[in-house]
């Protein structure tokens, strides 16, 4: 299925090189727009918010599994890589529940000790 929908999308992209610059100037041109759009959509503070709560998630993404996901093809047998993968995922259904526990009891006090008492409602 996968490559069937890749092979549809190679046939809808142009092949020359005049029609692929062409793509990519339209491409930014519909980027900036969207962008432009975004920014009188939201205030200052909202994309401030969004960048505290980005970090926040990327800080408990990588703290959650250990980074063990970066050693699943490391292996030589499947077993073995099988194995990684799987304490991978406990590690982070694990850590899930703690972080869910954790938010449920302790959000606004997280949110105040971040600096962003707006953040306590999205948490």
């Amino acid at each position: 299925m996968f490559q069937q929908a890749k092979n549809y999308l190679r046939r809808l992209l142009p092949k020359n090189a005049f029609a692929r610059g062409v793509r990519v100037l339209v491409g930014g041109t519909v980027g900036v727009q969207v962008l432009t759009l975004l920014t009188r959509l939201y205030s200052p503070e909202d994309f401030g918010l969004l960048a505290v709560y980005a970090s926040v998630l990327a800080l408990i993404g990588v703290i959650s599994s250990l980074r063990y996901e970066l050693a699943v093809p490391l292996p030589e047998d499947d077993v073995e890589a099988a194995n990684v993968a799987t304490l991978s995922l406990i590690l982070v259904g694990l850590s899930a529940l703690l972080t869910g526990v954790l938010v449920w009891q302790l959000g606004p006090a997280i949110a105040d000790l971040l600096g962003v008492p707006a953040l306590a409602g999205y948490l």
